[in-house]
C-alpha cells in the first residue's frame, strides 16, 4: 500500500521468485582486492560490497546453484583461500524498497 492504493498484489512466493536477487556472502584468507579481480571474470556477478567483517563480501549473483558452485571451484583454482562461501536471499524489505514505488505519505 502507498498512500492508500495497492501497488503490489501476490504472494511472498511469487514476490521473492520474481524481484529477489540471489546473494552470495564470501569471506577469504586472503588479499580481498584479489577476491573482487576473479569477480569481475563472471558475468553472473552484477555487483558486490565490502561487508564489516574482516575480508568478507556480498554479491549480488544472477546464476543458479550450478553457477554458483562453478564460481566457488574457480576461486578456489585460483588460489583465492575461501573461509566462508554461502547463499542467501534479499530480505523482505529490501525486496519492498525494489519495487520502484518510492513516494512519500
Amino acid at each position: 500500500m502507498e498512500l492508500g492504493f495497492l501497488v503490489e498484489s501476490t504472494s511472498l512466493k511469487e514476490l521473492y521468485e520474481r524481484l529477489s536477487h540471489q546473494q552470495i556472502i564470501i569471506k577469504t584468507l586472503g588479499d580481498l582486492t584479489k577476491l573482487e579481480q576473479e569477480l569481475k571474470g563472471f558475468s553472473q556477478v552484477e555487483e558486490w560490497e565490502i561487508l564489516s567483517q574482516k575480508n568478507s563480501l556480498r554479491v549480488n549473483f544472477s546464476g543458479g546453484d550450478e553457477e554458483s558452485a562453478e564460481l566457488l571451484k574457480h576461486l578456489v583454482h585460483q588460489g583465492i583461500p575461501i573461509a566462508d562461501f554461502h547463499c542467501t536471499q534479499e530480505d523482505l524489505e529490501s525486496i519492498f524498497l525494489n519495487l520502484g514505488h518510492k513516494q512519500a505519505s
